[in-house]
């Protein structure tokens, strides 16, 4: 549980999707993580979710691990 290493996403080496080198998908369309820390979706246009409402994890609250609280 720590904040870089073995969270169930971690800022950039270990998370589902990293923020260049390792995400699922690309920078922009259709990344499965994306633009903060290790959010199932990410802040674009046709990612596994969408922008605002209905994306995997929401920018802050509902994200798969939260960047403090609620990674693994």
């Amino acid at each position: 549980m720590t904040t870089k290493t073995k969270q169930h996403s971690s800022t950039a080496a270990q998370q589902h999707s990293s923020t260049a080198a390792q995400q699922h998908s690309s920078t922009a369309a259709q990344q499965h993580s994306s633009t903060a820390a290790q959010q199932h979706s990410s802040t674009a246009a046709q990612q596994h979710s969408s922008t605002a409402a209905q994306q995997h994890s929401s920018t802050a609250a509902q994200q798969h691990s939260s960047t403090a609280a609620q990674q693994q």
